[in-house]
């Protein structure tokens, strides 16, 4: 078995493992491999909690950034690591 990445008809990439003889156009059937699929992420709760800390850094305009110059990093990081953290632990139990 090998290991192939390709993209969707929609931009996405995915990696998926072929038998060796097998051509990478049968990536799509074959078998897939991680991450988890984001889809299933609540882009409602995400946007909330960006926004809400970033209230709470007091980051309101561009010119707040400078003095709070990694604040949308750390708004990112915050509302999203744990989430995808978690979607790659259901994966693991689901895949077990």
């Amino acid at each position: 078995m090998r290991k192939v990445i390709y993209t969707d008809r929609l931009g996405c990439k995915h990696a998926a493992l072929v038998r060796d003889t097998d051509p990478d156009e049968a990536a799509a059937s074959g078998l897939p491999l991680g991450p988890p699929d984001f889809n299933c992420l609540d882009m409602e709760e995400v946007k909330r909690d960006i926004n809400n800390f970033l209230v709470e850094q007091g980051v309101l305009t561009i010119k707040d950034l400078p003095r709070h110059p990694n604040a949308i990093t750390q708004a990112v990081r915050s509302a999203l690591v744990g989430r995808i953290v978690v979607l790659y632990k259901q994966q693991e139990v689901n895949d077990g």
